[in-house]
């Protein structure tokens, strides 16, 4: 997987686990960032602050780049 906070990368991919198993783990990942945005969208302006708003912003970022990076691993098999 593709990490840009490690060399080497330390979240690494099973070669052996089930495409099942692969695509719940995606699953997760983008089900937390719909409930991620869905808590944002609830949120005012003025009750966010900006630290509040990059740090979803990045957490979404990662779970999603985790989420997309495995279901193109599912694809390439």
């Amino acid at each position: 997987m593709t990490n840009h906070d490690a060399s080497p990368p330390i979240f690494l991919i099973n070669p052996d686990c089930p495409d099942v198993d692969l695509f719940e783990f995606a699953t997760r990942r983008f089900q937390t960032v719909r409930n991620l945005m869905e808590s944002l969208s609830c949120m005012n302006s003025c009750s966010i602050e900006g630290k509040d708003l990059n740090v979803v912003a990045e957490v979404s970022y990662h779970l999603l780049q985790e989420g997309c990076e495995v279901l193109e691993r599912v694809h390439v098999r």
